[in-house]
């Protein structure tokens, strides 16, 4: 995921250059002016894809939402650029195109954020086609718990699959106990977990939101 990414936003980075060598915008530009500012091109590169790795989403291929991800994309190509312009001005690069950067730009947040729904929208056609199972982490083993999985998990409803559950207290009538939930963000680190289901009604506020937050970085 990260070196396909790699590679399409540094090949943005010649397409951009082919732009701004035939398109009549901007001073004279010749195609060998943009060898000598690769490292532009690798500074911008390197920066939007430590954003998006920082961020978790490289953690899977599905996206939250079409929004959220033009979001994220936008926050990581921003950084890219800001990154690009502070080497520009500690280094007296005048020389450099801006027009170029421009496009660079453009066709980098394009591509990104077109490679990323269109992966996503394929590996959704292929779980479906093929039947691939989700596995699902849940947390709690009371009532609910117990009632989620016999009438969800078991019977492997929408393709849900458990990889097992956490909870203060192991409930014989469930499978696969993983341990108390201060081992969540270890089990999402090791394991392919694509769902976190929450099947605990004593559980506080505050750790819903702990939850959350670790849910959140890993996608």
């Amino acid at each position: 995921n990260v070196l396909s990414e790699i590679l399409l936003i540094f090949a943005m980075y010649w397409l951009a250059t082919f732009l701004r060598y035939v398109l009549p915008y901007g001073k004279a530009f010749a195609i060998i002016d943009s060898f000598q500012f690769v490292i532009l091109a690798l500074v911008f590169t390197t920066s939007m894809v430590l954003v998006t790795y920082i961020s978790g989403a490289y953690f899977t291929f599905h996206i939250e939402g079409i929004f959220t991800e033009f979001a994220k994309v936008a926050a990581s190509t921003f950084v890219g650029i800001a990154a690009d312009c502070v080497i520009i001005y500690i280094f007296r690069l005048e020389q450099f195109s801006r027009v170029l950067l421009f496009y660079f730009a453009v066709l980098s947040f394009g591509t990104i954020l077109i490679k990323r729904i269109v992966v996503d929208k394929l590996i959704k056609y292929y779980d479906k086609k093929y039947e691939v199972k989700s596995n699902v982490l849940m947390i709690g083993s009371g009532r609910t718990a117990l009632i989620f999985y016999r009438t969800v998990l078991e019977k492997g409803y929408k393709n849900l699959s458990l990889f097992g559950y956490i909870a203060d207290n192991e409930n014989k009538k469930i499978p696969s106990y993983k341990g108390n939930k201060d081992s969540i963000r270890e089990l999402i680190d090791g394991n392919d977990i694509e769902i976190i289901i929450i099947a605990d009604e004593s559980i506080s506020r505050e750790e819903i939101k702990d939850i959350v937050i670790i849910a959140t970085h890993h996608n």
